[in-house]
């Protein structure tokens, strides 16, 4: 998690910012490995942005849905695991519990420094990308 959104929960909401844990390289690794089994048509190499981009659907939406994870989340079915996955590129995973990662993703979703970000729940299997440019991609 970068350091000035963390800053920015803490100052907004005048408290601290939920527990996360940044994954090292290598379990951060192993999670993209599992990744790549749940995604029909994915190969072992490559990119997992573009391996997503090229073997999900997509549905496009605007900001203010985008903004509204929880409704994301219901609509995509993703609610289901407590502990989830977040994928900022491939050397970087952080895992937080579901419900601290809703009441922060107005300060951890930016779109203007976020091009795209990788939610993944193994418990269930399931996928979000979310991307700056309003798509979403699922399973």
């Amino acid at each position: 998690m970068q350091q000035f959104k963390i800053e920015e929960y803490e100052t907004q909401f005048d408290k601290k910012f939920p527990e996360f844990e940044s994954l090292s390289k290598m379990e951060g690794d192993k999670v993209i490995r599992h990744l790549r089994n749940n995604i029909p048509g994915a190969s072992e190499r490559g990119n997992i942005f573009a391996t997503i981009e090229d073997n999900l659907e997509y549905d496009d939406y605007d900001e203010e849905v985008i903004y509204d994870i929880a409704y994301l989340f219901s609509l995509y079915d993703f609610a289901d695991a407590e502990k989830m996955y977040i994928i900022w590129n491939e050397d970087t995973v952080d895992a937080m519990n579901k419900f601290p990662f809703i009441n922060a993703w107005t300060a951890i979703w930016k779109p203007e420094f976020d091009e795209r970000i990788i939610l993944y729940t193994p418990a269930t299997g399931k996928v979000l990308l979310i991307t700056q440019y309003g798509a979403v991609y699922s399973n």
